[in-house]
């Protein structure tokens, strides 16, 4: 699978989760110290590292789909 739509997809992701959160983009960069425009690049295919996927899942009260051994 090409990058670039493995991020999209991601992205999509991002964007179904923060939106059944109930949170806008402004609010979820709050709560992850990060700024609205960084928010709306992961929605759109942007890198996201790890650490900020396992965060923006608990940000929005989800369990993350990908196992983190550093937090067992």
């Amino acid at each position: 699978m090409d990058l670039g739509i493995f991020l999209k997809l991601w992205g999509s992701e991002l964007r179904r989760i923060r939106e059944g959160a109930r949170l806008s983009q402004a609010e979820l960069a709050s709560l992850l110290d990060t700024t609205q425009k960084q928010v709306s690049r992961c929605e759109n295919g942007g890198n996201i590292t790890l650490k900020t996927l396992y965060s923006w899942y608990e940000a929005c009260g989800q369990d993350s789909p990908i196992r983190d051994k550093t937090r067992e």
